[in-house]
């Protein structure tokens, strides 16, 4: 784990009340660094208002930054696994920081949700 980042915790506000949630709770929890929590390369839509963006908090170490965004997600639960009412695909603490993605990579991500629109649209 990098030490000399700078890492914050971060999470992504609904605009509406759901049937999961009410209107201003969490959808999304993070770790990032740098522009992460803007960046739309996620499995959840990035909040267009970013008034929707929260940072939980901020200058952690990355060791830091992985145990409250566990914290968080852990608290508020994960539709999934039918557990709460984040988007969140794992429980927290792992990822590659500093990873980047080839440019095959991106396009085949770009390709796959595409798919996947035109699947559900069609239901």
């Amino acid at each position: 784990m990098d030490e000399l980042k700078i890492y914050y915790v971060y999470q992504y506000l609904r605009q509406y009340t759901s049937a999961n949630a009410p209107a201003g709770s969490p959808y999304y929890t993070g770790k990032g660094n740098d522009r992460r929590a803007f960046d739309n390369r996620h499995s959840v839509p990035v909040p267009k208002d970013r008034d929707r963006i929260v940072f939980v908090a901020e200058s952690m170490n990355e060791a830091d930054a992985f145990q409250l965004e566990m914290l968080l997600i852990s608290l508020h639960g994960r539709k999934d696994i039918g557990t709460g009412i984040l988007g969140n695909r794992t429980d927290g603490g792992e990822g590659a920081s500093g990873h980047v993605h080839t440019d095959e990579t991106i396009e085949k991500c770009r390709q796959a949700k595409i798919g996947t629109k035109h699947t559900e649209a069609s239901k």
